[in-house]
């Protein structure tokens, strides 16, 4: 049982399994899951908003969209949208992944209460 779904959960489980072991790798959704059950910050970095947000101020002048006439509002709506959208590519790879190398993916509360005992709640 790996706890935790960040880099460093996912590459321990994936290890696991390289390893030969079945793994379970649990991980409390950091965001409320999509309509297909996608936690968009699966398998993120800590800097993964400020990244993708610096991608996207890579892609899109905002000083040139607010000159056009467009909306404030509007305009930060596509950033945020520009910010999902790279999330999201990135939890979809780090659960093929998973999916690849065999480790079962569970989105729960995990606890180690006690040495040897781990308690999941759903």
């Amino acid at each position: 049982v790996v706890i935790g779904g960040g880099p460093a959960g996912v590459s321990a489980a994936i290890k696991g399994a390289l390893l030969g072991q079945r793994v379970l790798l649990v991980d409390k959704p950091k965001v409320p899951p999509t309509s297909e059950g996608l936690d968009i910050s699966f398998g993120g970095p800590t800097g993964l908003w400020s990244k993708a947000l610096r991608d996207t101020a890579k892609t899109l002048d905002i000083k040139t969209l607010g000159s056009m006439g467009l909306d404030k509002e509007i305009i930060w709506k596509q950033v945020r949208s520009n910010c999902i959208q790279l999330a999201t590519q990135n939890a979809e790879y780090q659960v093929d992944r998973c999916s690849q190398y065999r480790v079962n993916y569970l989105q729960a509360i995990a606890d180690v209460s006690e040495s040897g005992k781990v308690t999941v709640e759903l």
